[in-house]
């Protein structure tokens, strides 16, 4: 079964576990974010959502992920961060 999770109205059960997990489990949100990101960098560089809020979302997981001392994935994250500011419309 296919599901289209763009849902501009958020009304899909997904957004709801997805934006709750952050309060249960700050590890779990923190390692799917940055898996989906990772995977799938044009989604966030070409997305609609603002540069700067693209880039505040970066730099927050640059900081849990260096407080973690994962510094291989915070390097990748920069580069996301770059590409983000390559190509900035706003």
């Amino acid at each position: 079964m296919f599901i289209n999770f763009y849902d501009p109205d958020r009304k899909h059960p997904f957004y709801n576990m997805l934006s709750s997990l952050i309060f249960v489990n700050r590890d779990s949100f923190y390692h799917i974010l940055y898996d989906a990101i990772s995977e799938h960098p044009s989604y966030v560089i070409l997305s609609d959502l603002n540069t700067e809020s693209k880039l505040n979302i970066i730099d927050g997981m640059i900081k849990y992920f260096e407080n973690k001392e994962s510094y291989e994935r915070c390097a990748n994250l920069l580069i996301i961060k770059k590409n983000i500011k390559e190509n900035a419309k706003d």
